[in-house]
């Protein structure tokens, strides 16, 4: 399937997907939140297999807010210049 065909359904299901990661830590990142330049450097787990400390709930928290903060940024400016957004 085409990024372009995908459902509003399907797309929101895969921004669950990403959002929901087990582990989000961010290792570099500049500009967020600025439209005409963002770069985030992540590392992203499916599942680990360890206990959670709490640093590593910190890091996961903060990594989701600043991965949507990083997709709302980018989203926003795709619309103004009216680019259709797709995912994959």
């Amino acid at each position: 399937m085409k990024p372009d065909n995908l459902t509003i359904k399907q797309k929101a299901d895969l921004f669950d997907a990403l959002m929901n990661q087990q582990r989000i830590i961010i290792e570099s990142c500049n500009g967020v939140g600025e439209e005409k330049y963002q770069h985030i450097k992540l590392e992203m787990w499916t599942r680990h297999l360890s206990a959670e400390t709490e640093e590593c709930k910190d890091q996961t928290k903060f990594g989701r807010t600043v991965l949507n903060q990083y997709l709302s940024t980018h989203a926003r400016s795709i619309k103004r210049r009216g680019i259709s957004i797709s995912i994959i």
